[in-house]
């Protein structure tokens, strides 16, 4: 079995997995929802309306971030050029792979596990808005 990166969430099955930040809830009932939507709401603040061809497509031959490909360093500032499917178990679990994750796989992965946990519809429907226009 390949190697999964620590995420905060999991989803399988179409089923939201208890994340280790349910701790919140016990400060407040519905805290860690409000964080998720929260979040989502910054991101799409910084980001949701900058058009695709604003962006820099990330070049798969560029090693000069610590020797790894661009498309898949955690610092890189560039979209990858394509979407690129989610790691997925023979069980149907998906994971991100540690070390080869691009931005789409991140967002996707976290646009299941947002939807999962009951985020704000509207805000995930932008979301997947965004990505669509940044990898159609």
């Amino acid at each position: 079995m390949r190697a999964r990166s620590i995420v905060a969430f999991e989803y399988a099955f179409g089923r939201f997995e208890q994340s280790a930040y349910r701790a919140l809830n016990t400060l407040a009932p519905g805290l860690q929802l409000k964080v998720v939507n929260g979040s989502i709401k910054l991101y799409l603040s910084a980001y949701g309306d900058v058009p695709a061809e604003s962006w820099r497509r990330c070049d798969p031959n560029n090693y000069s971030m610590g020797g790894e490909a661009e498309p898949v360093h955690g610092m890189s500032f560039c979209l990858d050029r394509s979407r690129t499917p989610l790691m997925q178990e023979p069980n149907g679990l998906y994971y991100l792979a540690a070390g080869n994750t691009t931005l789409y796989q991140a967002s996707q992965y976290s646009l299941m596990t947002a939807r999962a946990m009951g985020a704000d519809p509207q805000r995930l429907q932008q979301w997947e808005a965004w990505q669509n226009r940044m990898w159609p």
